[in-house]
């Protein structure tokens, strides 16, 4: 009776409880991210590209970026968040980020569920994916420029499919005049975001627009034509950019560039697998729970299966594109996972409305919570002790130069979570010729820094559990 009662309650009251737990999802991001400090890049996009001026206003990182495009790459919408962040500091950045990351997961939702009503259960269960299977989750969510290149990245992209979205599930949604300029602006935005998500974007672009013609059989708004000349125009001049072409030429291969395409076409297989073979298992799941449970229902999936497999081309092609760069780091693969994602939860929003599917689906989402719950506790522990020990060397530094000292030697610190950049991300090293090394050294005005000290962490890692 009390839980038909607390039922009816929930189903009466859909909205409260969405942003209970948008409340809640911020909340529990903020607090890592509050305890996430600077690392790495972070130090040297304090200063304009290229010198040792440290950027003061918006004018010098307009300024950073017209030579971070000529020097170094394209990238310079995401570059140009991450020096805007870094200038009005970091303790407004953590609150910005935690607004952004609840805009992201609202993005999928909406990708998602689209002109449907309320699903709380979904909201949740998104959050949960992205805890468990972002590769990297510390690097490409809460470190400031990998936030700023993946988070935020991943996001103006799916900002700007969401209209192709909803359109493909309900032709009234219209775009007047400055609507259509606006939309055609942001679009150009998007194409000069992240390669690999942006490139998949443009491929998802001209499939809503054949599934205008085809499927629905309507004419293609304008919007949407422009939208996809603006992003592929955007993604034209990141892809260009003079610096990108420096960085190509100083890469040197033994092999020829077959070779190097099929060792590239075995490694980015390889990661597939790691990286995702566990959401391709919890799609096959759902499938076959809607495919077996369906009977005279399979109509409606195959009103949806077009748009599942147009995610899922999608989030593959964003994986193997990356057969043309040198590099494929895992925080790169945030774009492709979250297009996965999207299909995961199509999948899911249209299983058959049967007991046996809800209790099934009821009791996956409590068995996924609860593990959720005690990696958080851990994670935040692991990120608390971690910004502690930075801010106590972070003190020494200072007080070192106070005195005179300007050749520090320091401690070098890991994390221990995964949801930690730390955990993988450059700290200080041994060589003061390290990029990292150098960037501190410049940041804080001394001439060098190195680490000569066994990291105090990881002796407290090996007892931890004894």
């Amino acid at each position: 009776m009390i839980s038909k009662n607390f039922l009816d309650f929930y189903l009466r009251n859909t909205f409260p409880f969405l942003i209970f737990f948008a409340a809640l999802f911020f909340i529990l991001f903020y607090l890592l991210n509050y305890f996430t400090p600077l690392l790495g890049d972070d130090y040297s996009y304090s200063f304009i590209c290229g010198t040792e001026q440290r950027v003061k206003s918006i004018r010098d990182i307009f300024e950073s970026q017209c030579a971070h495009y000529f020097i170094w790459g394209g990238r310079v919408v995401v570059h140009f968040f991450a020096q805007l962040f870094l200038f009005i500091g970091k303790p407004a950045f953590n609150f910005i980020n935690g607004f952004a990351y609840i805009f992201f997961t609202f993005l999928i939702y909406y990708h998602i569920n689209a002109y449907k009503p309320i699903r709380v259960s979904l909201y949740v269960v998104i959050n949960l994916l992205i805890w468990f299977f972002i590769p990297l989750y510390g690097e490409a969510m809460l470190w400031l420029t990998g936030a700023s290149n993946y988070l935020w990245g991943t996001m103006i992209v799916l900002a700007f499919l969401l209209p192709y979205r909803l359109f493909s599930q309900n032709n009234k949604f219209r775009l007047n005049l400055w609507q259509t300029i606006l939309f055609t602006l942001f679009a150009l935005i998007a194409g000069c975001t992240n390669e690999n998500t942006a490139g998949a974007a443009i491929l998802l672009v001209l499939f809503f627009l054949f599934y205008y013609r085809k499927k629905m059989l309507i004419k293609i708004p304008v919007w949407a034509v422009s939208g996809l000349i603006a992003v592929c125009i955007g993604y034209f001049c990141m892809i260009m950019a003079p610096g990108n072409f420096i960085r190509a030429g100083e890469v040197e291969s033994k092999h020829t560039l077959v070779v190097q395409l099929l060792i590239r076409l075995f490694f980015i297989t390889r990661d597939l697998y790691l990286n995702m073979y566990s959401l391709f298992f919890i799609a096959g799941v759902l499938l076959a729970l809607f495919v077996y449970h369906a009977n005279n229902k399979f109509a409606e999936f195959k009103d949806i299966k077009t748009k599942i497999l147009m995610y899922f081309i999608t989030s593959i092609a964003a994986i193997y594109c990356m057969l043309l760069s040198p590099a494929f780091p895992l925080r790169t693969w945030m774009g492709p996972i979250c297009y996965f994602f999207i299909l995961i939860g199509l999948l899911y929003v249209n299983l058959p409305q049967e007991k046996i599917i809800k209790k099934i689906t009821r009791l996956s989402l409590i068995f996924a919570i609860l593990p959720f719950c005690v990696s958080y506790v851990y994670a935040l522990s692991d990120a608390k002790q971690v910004s502690d020990f930075v801010n106590n060397r972070t003190s020494e530094i200072i007080r070192q130069k106070e005195n005179g000292v300007t050749y520090i030697e320091t401690t070098s610190i890991v994390a221990d979570d995964i949801h930690n950049p730390r955990v993988t991300y450059d700290d200080v090293s041994s060589t003061t010729d390290f990029y990292s090394n150098q960037a501190i050294s410049l940041y804080y005005g001394i001439d060098s820094i190195k680490a000569v000290r066994q990291d105090i962490y990881s002796e407290k890692r090996l007892t931890k559990f004894r």
